[in-house]
C-alpha cells in the first residue's frame, strides 16, 4: 500500500511526500525476504529523487541495482535509465551551469565507467555502447577545453534516448 501511495503522490507532483512514503516502504521491505520488491521500491524512490536530490538518487539507484535478483532485465534497464538521467540532466547540467569544470569532468568519467560495466543483456549493443563511450569522451574533452555549450545535457539526453540500442550515423556535437 505504501508503494502505491508513494507512486501516486509522485504522479501528482508531491515528490517530497512521495519520497518520504517510499522510504518507509523500502525500510519495511528491507526487513523481509522480498528483495525484488525492496529493489523495485528503491528504484522508484531514486526516480522520485532525481529532481530533488540527484546525488542521493544516484546513491539509492546503485543500492537498488545491487539488490535486483537475476532474471529481471526490465528493472535492471529501469535503474540504468535513472542512473543516466541523474548523471546527465541534473549533475552534469548543474556543474556546467555553475562553471564547475572538475565536477563536470568527474560526471563524464563516471558515465564512461558505468557504460564499460554494461553488457548486451542491458538492452544495448556493444557497438552502440562503444560509440556512447566515445561521445562521453568527446564531451569530456569539450568540458576540459571550456567550449561545451550549456545545452549539452539536453543534446546528450536525446542522443541516448535515440541510440541506446543502436549506433548513430553521426554522434552529437557539444561545442557552443
Amino acid at each position: 500500500m505504501l508503494c502505491a501511495e508513494g507512486n501516486l503522490e509522485d504522479d501528482l507532483g508531491n515528490s517530497e511526500a512521495a519520497a518520504a512514503i517510499l522510504r518507509r516502504a523500502a525500510t519495511l521491505f528491507e526487513g523481509t525476504a522480498e528483495t525484488f520488491l525492496w529493489a523495485k521500491t528503491l528504484a522508484r524512490l531514486a526516480y522520485t529523487l532525481v529532481d530533488l536530490d540527484p546525488a542521493e538518487s544516484l546513491r539509492i539507484v546503485e543500492q537498488a541495482a545491487e539488490l535486483i535478483p537475476l532474471g529481471n532485465p526490465r528493472l535492471v534497464w529501469s535503474t540504468e535509465v535513472i542512473r543516466i538521467n541523474g548523471l546527465i540532466v541534473y549533475l552534469l547540467g548543474f556543474h556546467l551551469r555553475r562553471g564547475q569544470k572538475a565536477e563536470a569532468l568527474a560526471v563524464c568519467r563516471r558515465a564512461r565507467t558505468e557504460l564499460a560495466q554494461l553488457d548486451d543483456e542491458e538492452g544495448s549493443s556493444a557497438i552502440a555502447r562503444e560509440q556512447m563511450v566515445a561521445v562521453w569522451l568527446d564531451l569530456e574533452d569539450e568540458v576540459r577545453r571550456g567550449t561545451v555549450d550549456l545545452g549539452a545535457p539536453a543534446v546528450l539526453r536525446n542522443y541516448i534516448k535515440a541510440h541506446w540500442r543502436t549506433q548513430s550515423p553521426e554522434p552529437p556535437r557539444f561545442r557552443g
